[in-house]
């Protein structure tokens, strides 16, 4: 038993809105809505259970489950705000998880591949259309790879890529949304891997891969943004134990690629949020 660790915890919150209404519950014709008012309670319980297991003196597996609640934002409940076909207030928001995995520590190549599925359920958002929609579900299901191996004193290599697939879990006519269809903005693939290189014992430089895959943008899933890979060079020298100066080269190869891209179905407008261009960024510091 002295390789097998068991953990468990629970945690309660309680939270309670008083809202007062100081205008009209109904503004702006029939499409926007201010709440009438009153007092909102929330009591979410999350509860968490995880085992690991030794395998080796530096390699373990472990198992996991968790729940995360949230109560919902007072800018979910009562700005102005547009209301679905369903209408209704949010509510607790709550992720069911449970992932599975192995980590590698200590000499040489070090690692963590861990898998999971979550589910989520009262998920509250304003869809394509720009409608809040206070009940959504989702399931998300995935793979994670987080490692660091030297190649020796000099060289070495560090990555984290995730593979998943991010999937609305209910169906909606008046957002577009069908069981089974991707979340907005969610990639399938993120990569990043950096190639570090010691060329002195004060002295060092990475390149750097950031790699986003491609997403859909609208919640129909008919656009979508093909996704890019920016690469960026880092530099360090550490002149003495307190001083050091560091340098970086961002969007090294010029890309031209957007930080996030999405669907305005107010405006009916594709929007993309440029990236910034290649550019150039130093600075020291110096600790007493």
């Amino acid at each position: 038993m002295e390789k097998t660790r068991l953990t468990a915890g629970v945690r309660y919150e309680f939270t309670k809105y008083d809202y007062t209404n100081n205008t009209d519950s109904l503004t702006f014709g029939t499409r926007y809505l201010r709440p009438d008012s009153g007092d909102d309670t929330f009591n979410n319980v999350s509860p968490k259970l995880g085992l690991v297991q030794e395998l080796t003196s530096d390699t373990s597996a472990f198992i996991n489950y968790a729940r995360g609640s949230r109560a919902p934002q007072t800018t979910d409940l009562y700005r102005i705000q547009q209301r679905g076909a369903t209408g209704g207030a949010a509510d607790s928001e709550k992720m069911d998880s449970i992932e599975v995995g192995v980590r590698k520590v200590g000499e040489g190549l070090q690692y963590e591949l861990a898998l999971y599925h979550m589910k989520k359920k009262d998920y509250f958002f304003t869809d394509s259309n720009q409608i809040n929609v206070p009940d959504g579900k989702t399931k998300h299901t995935g793979i994670e790879l987080g490692m660091f191996y030297p190649f020796n004193s000099q060289f070495d290599i560090a990555a984290n890529l995730t593979f998943a697939k991010h999937e609305y879990d209910f169906d909606r006519a008046s957002s577009d949304i069908e069981k089974g269809d991707y979340l907005v903005t969610a990639p399938k693939q993120m990569a990043n891997v950096r190639l570090g290189w010691n060329f002195t014992s004060k002295s060092r430089a990475e390149l750097e891969w950031e790699h986003m895959g491609e997403y859909y943008i609208n919640d129909g899933n008919t656009a979508k943004y093909d996704g890019h890979n920016v690469f960026n060079l880092h530099t360090r020298h550490q002149v003495n134990t307190q001083f050091s100066v560091y340098g970086k080269v961002h969007n090294l190869f010029n890309t031209e690629y957007a930080e996030r891209a999405d669907y305005n179905g107010f405006s009916n407008q594709y929007r993309y949020f440029v990236g910034e261009k290649r550019y150039l960024s130093v600075g020291a510091s110096y600790s007493f």
